[in-house]
């Protein structure tokens, strides 16, 4: 970085003989005295720095196209080193409000991939990468906001926050290797108001078949907007005669259809409060990811729901799809990110009406007509 005070010196030369590129010379100059209308609107923003951790083996080379790669993205402060065992995927912000700092710790994998906070790329995701970098800078950890006043499915928000409340009810009873008419009917007995099904939507459910997944804990509203996905219906919530009733129907004739969890505004660590735990882990060889997952979820005390939809679509079966991880200490989170991506699919971090955090999972590429 030049001396400051030798930066100054070499302003006013400048100046004095090329004032047209005054701007442009500032706005690459270190010492930063002036900033352009662009990098001043950047900084409101938010100004994206960077601390990676290397796993082993992964190579020199690669460092060094990562570095160039991220310092053409403008992250700032970046460092590249061997992973600790402590380090954790994370965001920290500091700052202040009107020039926040968003600090990001991440992990490059032996396999090339940078792991951040929600995000997994390659050194060849430049587009994707930049994306997401963006909208860290613009919007912070947690995403634009989202209004959520006014009118939804024709609903105030008193009568949302008493449909929300309702929904919030969690599952009482394991769901594996049941009919999905008969959970949707059991869901119904938790509720207050009544689940409204049409009889082409009950044939719908009687034609998706039985559960393989679990939703025991997950609360009801997004465990009703899962089990009816796979059958092609969604579910709105509406005014009637008892107050209010869910009405279950065709999603494409639907306008709105309640959806499977949100996005959660909290950290990883606040939603799973032992994501920040290191374990002695692994995964034989030759295990299916359905069976893998399932301990994982017990020891996070979360759910993992795969997108069945589009799951179908990329033809990727969790029951076929076969797994390894030689032993290793490491947090689960971090353990499940990895056999997920080798599965050929991606996971968000969602949180039911309760707010239980889950995982939902969907294909990293998903098919062009879906």
């Amino acid at each position: 970085m030049p001396d400051f005070t030798l930066c100054q010196i070499g302003f006013r030369a400048i100046l004095q003989s090329y004032t047209r590129r005054f701007q442009l010379i500032l706005g690459i100059c270190a010492c930063g005295v002036l900033l352009t209308g662009a990098q001043s609107a950047a900084a409101q923003q938010g100004r994206v720095e960077m601390q990676i951790g290397t796993e082993p083996g992964f190579s020199q080379i690669a460092v060094r196209d990562w570095y160039e790669l991220l310092t053409s993205l403008k992250v700032a402060n970046l460092r590249i080193a061997g992973a600790k065992p402590t380090d954790k995927i994370q965001i920290v912000t500091t700052g202040t409000e009107r020039s926040p700092v968003y600090r990001v710790n991440a992990r490059l994998t032996a396999t090339g991939q940078l792991i951040v906070p929600g995000g997994r790329f390659t050194i060849r995701s430049r587009e994707s990468l930049a994306k997401w970098i963006g909208e860290l800078a613009k919007y912070g950890p947690d995403g634009p906001k989202v209004d959520t006043t006014g009118e939804t499915f024709g609903l105030n928000d008193t009568q949302l926050r008493a449909i929300q409340r309702d929904l919030a009810r969690s599952v009482n009873f394991s769901t594996v290797g049941l009919e999905r008419l008969e959970i949707v009917t059991k869901l119904g007995e938790r509720l207050k108001y009544e689940i409204s099904l049409s009889n082409s939507s009950r044939a719908s459910l009687q034609s998706a078949g039985t559960a393989t997944f679990e939703l025991k804990g997950v609360a009801c509203g997004t465990a009703l907007a899962y089990l009816i996905r796979a059958a092609g219906l969604g579910m709105a919530p509406r005014e009637s005669l008892a107050g209010f009733e869910y009405h279950v129907a065709p999603a494409d004739a639907l306008t709105q259809h309640w959806p499977i969890g949100l996005k959660s505004k909290k950290r990883v660590r606040q939603l799973l409060p032992k994501s920040g735990e290191f374990v002695d882990f692994q995964i034989n060889p030759q295990t299916p990811l359905a069976t893998a997952l399932p301990p994982m979820a017990e020891f996070l005390e979360t759910t993992f729901l795969f997108d069945e939809n589009l799951m179908v679509a990329a033809e990727i079966d969790p029951s076929r799809t076969l797994v390894e991880m030689a032993p290793t200490k490491t947090s689960l989170t971090i353990a499940a990110d990895r056999i997920i991506a080798k599965a050929r699919l991606r996971s968000e971090l969602r949180v039911d009406e309760a707010g239980r955090a889950f995982y939902w999972i969907t294909p990293q590429i998903i098919p062009r007509d879906r």
